[in-house]
C-alpha cells in the first residue's frame, strides 16, 4: 500500500518475499518515499533492489522484543544502511509516530 500526503509519502510492504517484492520492483511503477514500513519485521527475505529505487529516507521496523526469529537481520540492518534508510524499530523505541513538516520527517518513539 501507498500513502501521500502533502508532506509526506510512504509505502507498506506488509509481508512481501523477496520474490513478491522483485514482482512489485517490475511490474509497479515506483518511485522514491519517505517512509518505507520494513516487510516481514526486517527478515532477510528482502529485495535489496526494491530498497534502493524506494530510497526511502525512514524503515520502519515493527518487532517485538526478544523475539525468537532474530528478526531484524543484520542483513536486512545493513541492505537499509546501503540504501541511505534510517532503520527505527519497535523494539528499541516501542510505539513510533512520524510526521512530515516542511520536507522534514519528526520521530516520537514512546522509549
Amino acid at each position: 500500500m501507498r500513502v501521500q500526503t502533502p508532506s509526506l509519502s510512504a509505502i507498506f510492504l506488509g509481508d512481501l518475499g523477496e520474490a513478491a517484492q522483485n514482482a512489485l520492483l517490475k511490474d509497479a511503477p515506483l518511485q522514491q518515499v519517505d517512509i518505507v514500513k520494513v516487510a516481514h519485521h526486517g527478515s532477510s527475505d528482502q529485495s535489496a533492489a526494491l530498497y534502493r529505487r524506494l530510497a526511502a529516507r525512514l524503515g520502519l521496523i515493527s518487532v517485538g522484543t526478544e523475539n525468537t526469529y532474530g528478526h531484524p537481520t543484520s542483513t536486512a540492518l545493513t541492505m537499509l544502511k546501503q540504501a541511505g534508510t534510517e532503520a527505527v524499530r519497535t523494539d528499541e523505541r516501542g510505539l513510533i509516530l512520524v510526521s512530515g513538516v516542511a520536507g522534514r520527517l519528526a520521530i516520537w518513539g514512546e522509549r
